[in-house]
């Protein structure tokens, strides 16, 4: 058995790139467009007057997932007899909980061969194989995967909430490549990171923020959701007034800015439209957002992976944060209503 590589110190999260891009313009129905606004009031908990301080700085994320995951499977080996593949999170064996790469580590040296329950997560169900581990040359049982406990990435910080002491990023959850299933959280926490270039994104070929991890922990992630990873910070870190958060019938098609770092000088407000508002149900695409400002688009060609999470504000208040880029025209990508945010943040 062998970890991968735990972390990189640039670019986008490596699990996360079908949750960070998007070729289509359909929401989760498959239908452009399928609610009204009208519908969105009956749906959010948002209170007028929720006070939040908008982000737009650039963060790195250190997660770790709560058990083993597998990167490759050896073929003809037991975890392949057993159906075991790639993705999937191994949380248990012999029902001794598996918390890290590590820790399955040692729980396999105790093995000589006998049959063996090997409990895991696919696809956010659990369940159960049972599996026989040969004896590698040591003696000691193997079931002939890959696996990894950790990724890292960076994304944006949207908000910072003072009435809560929370902060929200990304605007999409930390998913597994292919599958689009969200990681399960073990723990994790966020630096400062410092841009060091940018990948300008072009037709069929998605740019990126590149930069460094800085030392020290800035705060820790306490959730993996759809809507965005939440955690805790120190207000002390955050720089900026509270703004209203937008209730859905203050969003309006038309004129917005999006608040975001691609360069040195800190955030800067670049302007985009929004261009339709999408269905409530589709995670992390309730808007359809165009840039249009010309010095975002001369230094990065439109929306970049790594500006996910950056905050989208429209009439003195903040509405939504920045989810997706359309491969297909970077110019153009997707966002998540506010509101969606703070419900899923508790």
């Amino acid at each position: 058995m062998c970890v991968y590589a735990k972390e990189r110190q640039c670019g986008s999260f490596e699990e996360e790139r079908e949750c960070g891009s998007d070729n289509s313009l359909r929401g989760a129905s498959g239908k452009e467009g399928e609610q009204t606004v009208d519908a969105w009031k009956k749906k959010t908990t948002l209170k007028e007057g929720r006070m939040l301080i908008p982000g737009g700085t650039p963060f790195g994320v250190r997660f770790y997932t709560d058990g083993a995951m597998i990167c490759r499977v050896e073929p003809g080996s037991p975890a392949m007899k057993a159906g075991l593949t790639e993705g999937d999170l191994i949380c248990g064996v012999n029902h001794e909980k598996i918390n890290d790469a590590a820790g399955l580590t040692k729980a396999l040296e105790k093995l000589t061969g006998e049959k063996t329950t090997v409990e895991f997560f696919r696809e956010g169900k659990k369940r159960t194989v049972n599996v026989y581990a040969d004896p590698d040359s040591s003696g000691r049982g193997a079931l002939g995967v890959y696996v990894r406990d950790s990724l890292a990435g960076i994304g944006t910080l949207t908000f910072y909430d003072p009435e809560t002491g929370m902060f929200a990023g990304l605007g999409h959850g930390i998913c597994q490549s292919g599958s689009g299933t969200l990681l399960r959280l073990g723990h994790g926490n966020i630096t400062d990171v410092r841009i060091t270039s940018v990948m300008k994104g072009s037709k069929g070929v998605p740019g990126q923020l590149r930069g460094l991890f800085c030392p020290g922990n800035r705060g820790e992630v306490k959730r993996n959701t759809v809507q965005g990873i939440f955690g805790q910070c120190d207000k002390k870190d955050i720089v900026g007034n509270p703004v209203e958060a937008a209730r859905a019938e203050q969003v309006k098609e038309g004129k917005a800015e999006i608040l975001c770092t691609v360069c040195s000088g800190g955030p800067q407000r670049y302007e985009v439209e929004i261009e339709k508002i999408l269905s409530f149900e589709a995670s992390g695409k309730n808007y359809l957002i165009r840039v249009t400002d010309e010095n975002l688009l001369a230094l990065t060609g439109g929306i970049v992976q790594g500006m996910s999470g950056s905050p989208i504000l429209q009439n003195g208040k903040i509405v939504g944060a920045v989810t997706h880029v359309l491969v297909e025209d970077p110019t153009r990508g997707y966002g998540i209503y506010i509101g969606n945010m703070l419900d899923n943040m508790s």
